[in-house]
C-alpha cells in the first residue's frame, strides 16, 4: 500500500486542504467525519478544493462517518476499515474534529503502529501558525511546512465561490491617487461627487418606474450630466475626456474609485499576484445550511492562509442623511463567520471618521479594524509600517 493521508473534518476545513496540498500525492485519502458535518457538505468542499473533484485528476478517498461523542465507538468504526492494514504509509492530519475525535484518533492510530507494518505519523496545526507539528511519533520533532493557498482554493473549502463579479482597475493607481489628493480631498471636491451620487440616482430611479427602460434614453440622461460644469470638470479630470458610462459613474459617484485605491495598496504592498486578491469579489455561498444572501465584496484577499475582506466607503450616509455605519458593521461582522477562525474584517474610509471614540468602539465590538488616516492611506511607506506590518501582513 501506498501513501494515505487521514483528515479529521469539522467546520474548519482550510487546515484539511493545506495539509493535504502540502503533502502531495497520495494514493487515498480518508475522511473521519460525522453526520451532522457531512449533512454540510464540508468532505465535498474539500474535495472539490483540492482538485479530487475535478475530472483530470482522481483519487480515490473514503469517507468514515463517526460519533463524534464516543471514544469506544470511533475507535470500533476505524478498525472495521481494512484499508489501515498493510505496510504503507499512513498521515494523519489531527487538526478537525472535535477533542473525542482527536483522542480516539490518536489512540487508534497510535496502537495501530505497533500492531501493523504501517509506518504511521500524525500532525497537529496551532490556531494561527504556519507549521503542522509532529505530535507522534513523539521522538521525531520534525514539522510540515503549510501549503500556500490561493483565493479560490481557500474559499471553495468555506463553500464560498465567485459569482459574475470581480473586474481589473478602471483607472491606473498614479491616477487613482491623484484624483483622491485633488479631488475627494477638499470640501468642494467631496460636494461635487455628491452632487453627482444624487443625480445618477435620480436618473435610475426614472428608468426604474418605467417597465421597458431605453438603454438610449439612458444614456441620453447620462450624457445630460455634462450640462453641469462642476460634473464636467470632474469627469475631465478623472478620465482625461467627457465620455461618460455607467462604469466610469460608479467609479466616481459610487466610491468605485476608492476601493481600486485599496486594492492597489494592498496589492503593491504585499505584491500579491492576480489569484491572491479579488476587486469586487461577488459571493455566492454554496452550502447546504445557514446559506448567506449573495453580497460583493469592494476587496478581498489571501496572505499566508489568511482571508482579509475590505469595505470601503467614501460615505456613512445614505440618500436620506440617515447614518448607516451600523449597517455596514453588521454586514461585515457577518460576512467575516463564514471565512474560517483567521478572518480579518476592515472598514476603509478616505478620511477620519466623525465621532471617532463612540464609532470606533462600535466597531472593535463586531470586531472590525477602521482604516481612516487619510495621511497613512496617501502614503505607501507608512501604510505598509502601519497597516500591513501593524496587521502582521508583511
Amino acid at each position: 500500500m501506498g501513501k494515505t493521508i487521514v483528515s479529521l473534518v469539522s467546520d474548519q476545513t482550510i487546515p484539511n486542504v493545506m495539509f493535504i496540498k502540502a503533502i502531495g500525492d497520495a494514493e487515498r485519502l480518508v475522511f473521519i467525519t460525522t453526520k451532522g458535518m457531512e449533512n454540510n457538505g464540508r468532505t465535498y468542499w474539500i474535495l472539490k478544493s483540492v482538485g479530487v473533484k475535478s475530472s483530470n485528476k482522481i483519487i480515490p478517498h473514503e469517507i468514515i462517518i463517526v460519533s463524534e461523542q464516543s471514544i469506544s465507538e470511533i475507535k470500533a468504526e476505524l478498525s472495521k476499515h481494512s484499508f489501515f492494514e498493510g505496510n504503507g504509509e499512513i498521515i494523519v492530519n489531527l487538526t478537525g474534529g472535535n477533542k473525542i475525535m482527536f483522542l480516539a484518533a490518536y489512540e487508534f492510530f497510535k496502537e495501530k503502529s505497533s500492531q501493523s507494518q504501517n509506518i504511521i505519523n500524525m500532525y497537529y496545526l496551532p490556531i494561527g501558525k504556519d507549521k503542522f507539528d509532529k505530535v507522534f511519533p513523539s521522538e521525531e520533532n520534525n514539522c510540515i511546512d503549510t501549503y500556500l493557498c490561493n483565493l479560490k482554493e481557500y474559499l471553495t473549502a468555506y463553500s464560498i465561490e465567485q459569482g459574475k463579479g470581480g473586474k481589473n482597475p478602471l483607472v491606473k493607481f498614479e491616477e487613482t491617487k491623484e484624483f483622491y489628493i485633488e479631488t475627494f480631498n477638499s470640501e468642494k471636491g467631496k460636494n461635487i461627487i455628491k452632487n453627482l451620487r444624487k443625480k445618477w440616482e435620480d436618473i435610475k430611479e426614472d428608468i426604474k418606474k418605467k417597465k421597458l427602460p431605453n438603454r438610449d434614453e439612458y444614456n441620453k440622461s447620462l450624457n445630460g450630466l455634462l450640462g453641469d460644469e462642476d460634473i464636467k470638470g470632474l469627469i475631465k479630470k478623472a478620465f482625461g475626456t467627457f465620455d461618460i458610462n455607467e462604469p466610469r459613474l460608479k467609479y466616481l459617484a459610487a466610491g468605485g474609485w476608492f476601493e481600486e485605491y485599496v486594492y492597489f495598496l494592498i496589492q503593491r504592498g504585499l505584491k500579491l499576484k492576480d489569484e491572491q486578491i479579488c476587486l469586487n469579489f461577488e459571493m455566492e455561498d454554496k452550502s447546504h445550511y445557514h446559506k448567506t444572501p449573495p453580497n460583493e465584496i469592494d476587496v478581498i484577499f489571501i496572505y499566508k492562509n489568511k482571508i482579509n475582506i475590505i469595505e470601503c466607503k467614501t460615505g456613512l450616509k445614505n440618500q436620506s442623511n440617515n447614518d448607516i455605519l451600523q449597517q455596514v458593521l453588521y454586514k461585515q461582522s457577518a460576512l467575516k463567520k463564514g471565512f474560517g477562525l483567521t478572518a480579518k474584517s476592515f472598514l476603509f474610509l478616505p478620511y477620519g471618521l466623525s465621532g471617532n471614540k463612540n464609532n470606533k468602539e462600535r466597531a472593535v465590538i463586531y470586531g472590525i479594524d477602521i482604516v481612516d488616516d487619510q495621511k497613512m492611506l496617501l502614503d505607501e511607506d507608512r501604510f505598509k509600517s502601519e497597516f500591513l506590518e501593524k496587521n502582521k501582513l508583511v
